[in-house]
């Protein structure tokens, strides 16, 4: 098994941090992480990307949304390891990975 080779249900220490139950290739490379979006009308509030997320990219904000709760907001970005957690776990798909450049940063 190699360094990123992960087994669906296992744990292995990958880039410093514990991650389970995501896939890794070796090989592959993306496009940075520039954003992170919350659609503040398919957000309900359930701060499961909060929780889930193993660097602690999201934060609570002051935010509401149309369901009446505080949104989160990605407030730590540069943090992301871009193992899209936040979006498998999301029940409301409210949450979008933008990958790219910096120039894409802004859209």
């Amino acid at each position: 098994m190699g360094k990123y080779s992960l087994m669906m249900g296992s744990k292995a220490l990958v880039r410093g941090a514990i991650y389970a139950g995501v896939r890794f290739y070796a090989g592959t490379r993306r496009k940075p992480v520039v954003r992170i979006d919350v659609d503040k009308y398919l957000c309900k509030g359930c701060y499961i990307c909060v929780d889930k997320c193993p660097t602690k990219v999201f934060e609570v904000s002051n935010v509401v949304g149309d369901y009446g709760a505080f949104l989160p907001v990605a407030k730590y970005v540069e943090r992301c390891i871009d193992c899209g957690i936040c979006e498998l776990y999301c029940p409301d798909y409210a949450i979008t990975i933008i990958r790219g450049d910096e120039s894409e940063a802004r859209g």
